[in-house]
């Protein structure tokens, strides 16, 4: 049988209380916390593989070693809240943790629930019904989502200008990631 190319992770609205540039060590903290080898050990017996680039590895053009936080670190992940707080940073309200229900999530999100309270930040779990789920998330609704992703093609620009170009935004650019740079390195591949 040939490998799932496909990718299941968490997405962060860019214009929620965690994104904006003054909030990059909290994202990263984030990453960071949380424990991906328990999520596939507890949850999927083993059977995932952790990312550490934007593909699947059957994609041409993939690249192993792209994330530099998606080691499990908790240590370095509240470094990163220390230093966030430090400087100014502070939540309104516990970080939401967006899934659809029934669909088999449930397990993962309670672990990355405890990941962030362990690193001493507030979540709480927003579960939704998958029928609206993602029409909900392209509207905004996203904080910190559960998402994924299913190669169509083996091609490396599958997801990437869905979910990375902001004229993707209200479509799969659920993160409403809006970034002129990235927009024009898009379309310059």
């Amino acid at each position: 049988t040939p490998p799932n190319m496909a990718a299941y992770f968490f997405g962060v609205n860019m214009e929620s209380q965690l994104g904006g540039d003054e909030n990059l060590k909290l994202r990263q903290a984030i990453s960071l916390a949380i424990d991906r080898d328990a999520i596939n050990e507890q949850v999927y017996d083993g059977a995932r593989r952790n990312a550490t680039g934007i593909t699947p590895p059957e994609v041409p053009g993939y690249e192993d070693g792209l994330c530099e936080v998606c080691e499990y670190d908790p240590e370095q992940a509240e470094q990163l809240v220390q230093e966030w707080q430090d400087e100014g940073g502070e939540l309104d309200h516990p970080i939401r943790i967006n899934f659809n229900t029934d669909s088999g999530h449930e397990d993962v999100v309670a672990i990355v629930q405890q990941n962030l309270q362990d690193i001493g930040l507030e979540a709480e779990l927003d579960p939704r019904d998958p029928t609206n789920y993602f029409t909900e998330m392209r509207q905004g609704d996203c904080e910190l989502c559960r998402l994924g992703w299913i190669w169509d093609y083996p091609v490396y620009d599958s997801p990437i200008f869905a979910e990375f170009h902001s004229a993707s935004i209200d479509g799969d650019n659920i993160a409403r990631l809006n970034d002129p740079e990235v927009d024009e390195l898009i379309d310059t591949a």
